[in-house]
């Protein structure tokens, strides 16, 4: 019984100490945190990783532009490198690639499988001022096929596709096409080998 009474006692006083002493603008004591905490590094899970080793590396890329009013397609050889980022849950790429009659075209992307969507996002600025928020799933162990996106160029409404396919841990093929209201397209098509 007299363990109850102190018990008892204990309980009450100290938060009826701990409010006191907050009232004389003593700070209360620090103590555990209770609320789950975000962790801030996890485990890569598969598909992320399959992703990220998907582009990771030096790639020799050959590559053709087609638009319309040319008759030729607009070629361009270039290196497209992409390294690991982000704890390696992202593909952090670049490439600078040498048009003919203009100047090189310059774009960053960043390659990431979110496990939350189950999508493959790719996000992409260039030099020509596009911005690209791309989203897609693979389709199979080689072919990643992206939603069509819907956006604009110069204030008029553009949609573009895009299909990544492996043949092959050393050979990648991109398929971009740019449809404009008119009826005109763009269309990027290029080979890459991991050197």
């Amino acid at each position: 019984m007299h363990h109850r009474i102190i018990a008892l006692l204990v309980t009450i006083l100290v938060p009826l100490a701990a409010g006191t002493a907050r009232a004389k603008g003593t700070p209360p004591k620090a103590t555990a945190a209770k609320a789950p905490v975000m962790a801030l590094a996890k485990a890569v899970p598969d598909e992320v990783k399959k992703t990220v080793d998907a582009f990771v590396g030096r790639w020799r890329f050959e590559g053709a532009l087609t638009q319309a009013g040319t008759t030729e397609p607009l070629r361009a050889k270039f290196v497209f490198t992409c390294r690991r980022v982000a704890g390696g849950r992202a593909a952090a790429c670049e490439f600078k690639a040498p048009f003919p009659g203009s100047p090189p075209m310059e774009e960053a992307q960043l390659w990431a499988f979110n496990p939350e969507d189950r999508k493959v996002h790719l996000f992409a600025v260039n030099t020509a001022g596009e911005v690209h928020d791309h989203a897609g799933t693979w389709k199979d162990d080689q072919t990643l096929e992206f939603d069509p996106l819907k956006t604009t160029d110069d204030g008029k409404p553009i949609e573009d596709s895009l299909v990544v396919t492996w043949e092959g841990p050393k050979l990648v093929r991109f398929d971009a096409v740019t449809s404009y209201p008119n009826g005109s397209i763009v269309v990027f098509r290029g080979s890459g080998k991991r050197m």
